[in-house]
């Protein structure tokens, strides 16, 4: 199937010249692929403002609640394969969210020090950490994802992307649904949602909710316990008041609660290997355990200049609770526990509207303070196979990372020239980090480091500069150049080289990224043809790169450390066309393909001759993602329509280490997904859905474990990716 995404290629290219010879005065593009043209308009927030996407010049895609359902999904990534160039390689664990945009992925480290490079956002407010976000769309209206880097208008830490996740506002009519899901490993889900008027056009709320289990699809043979498993409860709440024509204020609550067994690679070679698919061998049980909550309020005033003034004001809490079993086998050789409580505040204050019908803008000013408060520790077993002077010792590090910043932006466009329309934007961010930590050692091992504190400062400045021309009120060409970064830390996994005295030499600057695009999009033949292309070239310096050190002299156990040791050059492109062929059937095909290679690095720490890293790809960064769907929706009667739909989905294979080693390179995998449905009178809706229908079973890791103790060593360990897996969802608007 590996030639596919190529034929895709073919298509999506050879799209555009077809559609600049048809009639320029279509419809706008379709929030909802399944309704007729001109029922809806895709609105999107991604520049701060309601804008239709097709006059949005940037690389964006978005899915909305239809597209969500039709899909089945139950968390945020699990719509990544539905968008070009955006991988998912978090391998079901939720707290540990890995998201590849163009190349670059996110941290996946539960580490106080360290920050992710992609932002994630539920209704205008940063989600402050990668174990807040993959969270469940229970109650979603629509995910935008943002491709490059967003520093202009989103700030600090969204240097590859950000994704946008909008969800339902009470209405001042009464409303609801609620949906049943059953599946696959005893799969259990609940999701309700409720809205209505409390007192006439002034006041309405909303209340939303979700249940969902799972029993886990891997199991431990040590024990015959099922991990992977999922056991997830949350829900939000919303108020919204309009004391009159020109004022809106909206009040938010939401909490989430996840207990999971996270799924653990299998020992296929050495120290507990296990034959055959989906075991694993492992005395300590993967826990991975979440705890979400957040407020926040909305404030939006329009003037009588048509101007408005919009305050965001937010707090929000998210906890993570890790255990780990480093050996990856069935003796208690040594295990580790992560915690972290993290707290935030935030406080947005913008103003954006029209000066003049050729000048309109978005500015404003941006605050954010945050605490995380960390905790990892690892114990050695009292057992023969540990040294005598190891046994039951245990060490840890513990303490408080804060960050605090400061942010004054402003984005306007203008339209120069009929058609010709130039934006200019920029953002300064100023921040500050602290850091007080502690590390107990080990004899011989880890060194003991005091409780020392750390400080640090950065000022940046992220602009953009972007031209668009309009050929036609709905297909219009655009060039951009944008910047953003990514702030600094400390690396605070465990310090097993006594040459580190010092929290001070484990401190790594920032990153940062520029990005230079040209896009072509459209939407033509009454909505029947929708495209949107780009090809770009980004420059990426100073990459927080990470190297595998060996712990103990070595045995297979590795810890990363991290330092500004890189430079990089990522050129690609990406498309998206939508085509209905005729009224029923929708197809929709993306293809992303993103060339992401060191350009100068070189790594002088061994002391001896440099390792020369330059040219290699980056790790976890896949060529080529693509996908076809198409969907089908036909009317037997007035009130029954039967439909189906169909995807494909393709992702490169990529290497998880810098020196592109076959032994670590993670081969491609494609996978198939259908489902079949019925709606009654649009309200009732059944569908039989299937992931993986092929039951494709790939490695979506590799990498070596164990310890060299005597009767541990080393292993070589490998994760499949989901099987299989099957629910049916009924569903009820009311």
């Amino acid at each position: 199937m590996r030639k596919f995404p190529f034929f895709l290629g073919a298509i999506l290219i050879s799209t555009p010249s077809f559609a600049l010879e048809v009639d320029a005065s279509s419809s706008e593009l379709e929030a909802n692929d399944n309704t007729e043209a001109n029922d809806n308009t895709i609105v999107v927030t991604a520049r701060k403002r309601d804008e239709r996407i097709v006059d949005v010049p940037l690389s964006i895609s978005v899915l909305g609640a239809n597209d969500i359902a039709e899909k089945a999904s139950l968390r945020l990534l699990d719509l990544a394969n539905s968008v070009p160039n955006l991988v998912n390689i978090s391998n079901g664990n939720d707290s540990l969210s890995v998201i590849v945009v163009r190349g670059v992925a996110s941290q996946s480290r539960v580490n106080a020090g360290f920050d992710s490079g992609v932002g994630v956002y539920v209704d205008g407010v940063v989600q402050g950490k990668l174990y807040s976000f993959n969270q469940e769309l229970f109650d979603t209206e629509r995910v935008e994802f943002l491709r490059g880097p967003q520093g202009t208008l989103f700030g600090r830490n969204s240097i590859t992307g950000a994704i946008s996740i909008t969800t339902r506002k009470p209405e001042f009519e009464f409303s609801g649904d609620a949906a049943v899901q059953l599946g696959s490993y005893d799969e259990r889900r609940l999701s309700s949602f409720l809205t209505g008027p409390i007192a006439e056009d002034k006041l309405a709320v909303s209340i939303g909710g979700f249940r969902t289990t799972r029993r886990g699809y891997i199991i431990n043979v040590f024990d015959g316990q099922d991990i992977g498993n999922i056991d997830s409860v949350g829900g939000r709440i919303k108020a919204l008041w309009r004391p009159n024509s020109d004022v809106s204020v909206l009040l938010s609550a939401d909490y989430t609660n996840e207990d999971q067994l996270a799924p653990a690679p299998q020992p296929i070679s050495g120290y507990g290997a296990v034959t055959g698919t989906y075991k694993t061998n492992t005395n300590l049980p993967l826990i991975a355990n979440r705890e979400l909550f957040g407020v926040s309020g909305q404030i939006d005033w329009s003037t009588s200049t048509d101007l408005t003034l919009t305050s965001i004001t937010a707090y929000r809490t998210a906890s993570s609770l890790r255990n780990n079993d480093p050996d990856f086998g069935p003796l208690a050789v040594v295990d580790s526990q992560k915690k972290q409580d993290q707290w935030q505040f935030s406080q947005e204050l913008r103003l954006g509207g029209n000066l003049s019908p050729t000048f309109s803008f978005v500015g404003g000013l941006y605050y954010f303070k945050q605490e995380v408060d960390g905790y990892a520790s690892s114990t050695f077993g009292n057992i023969s196979n540990v040294p005598g002077f190891l046994r039951g010792l245990k060490g840890f590090t513990s303490g408080v990372v804060g960050s605090e910043s400061f942010a004054g932006f402003v984005n306007a466009d203008w339209e120069a020239l009929p058609r010709l329309t130039l934006t200019l934007g920029t953002r300064l961010t100023y921040e500050q980090q602290s850091l007080d930590f502690l590390q107990q050692g080990f004899p011989f091992v880890a060194p003991s480091l005091p409780r020392e504190t750390d400080k640090g400062s950065d000022t940046d400045f992220s602009p953009l500069v972007t031209v668009r021309y309009k050929f036609a009120p709905n297909i219009s060409i655009y060039g951009t150049a944008s910047r953003g970064y990514k702030s600094g830390g400390w690396n605070l996994d465990n310090v097993t080289s006594f040459s580190i005295t010092s929290f001070k030499q484990l401190r790594f600057n920032r990153e940062q990224l520029t990005n230079y695009e040209v896009g072509l999009k459209g939407d033509v033949l009454n909505g029947d043809l929708g495209f949107a292309l780009s090809a770009f070239e980004q420059n990426y310096g100073d990459i927080q790169t990470a190297k595998l050190v060996p712990v103990l002299g070595g045995g297979g156990a590795l810890i990363a450390v991290v330092s500004n040791a890189a430079s990089a050059r990522i050129r690609g492109f990406e498309g998206e066309v939508r085509v209905r062929p005729f009224k029923p059937f929708t197809v929709v095909g993306t293809l992303g393909y993103a060339n992401a290679r060191f350009k100068d690095y070189r790594d002088t720490t061994a002391g001896s001759l440099p390792l020369i890293f330059d040219g290699n790809r980056i790790p976890n960064s896949p060529e080529l993602t693509a996908s076809l769907t198409g969907t089908l929706r036909v009317p037997v009667s007035d009130r029954l329509t039967l439909g189906g739909r169909a995807q494909y989905s393709y992702v490169d294979g990529f290497f998880q280490d810098r020196d592109n080693s076959t032994a670590l390179r993670i081969p491609s995998r494609d996978s198939v997904d259908m489902s079949i449905e019925a709606e009654v009178d649009e309200r009732f809706r059944l569908a039989f859905n299937v992931s993986n229908v092929f039951n494709n079973q790939v490695p979506v890791s590799i990498g070596p474990g164990g310890f060299g103790f005597p009767g541990v060593g080393a292993n070589q360990n490998i994760q499949l990716s989901l099987p299989r897996m099957w629910n049916v969802r009924a569903s009820m608007k009311f």
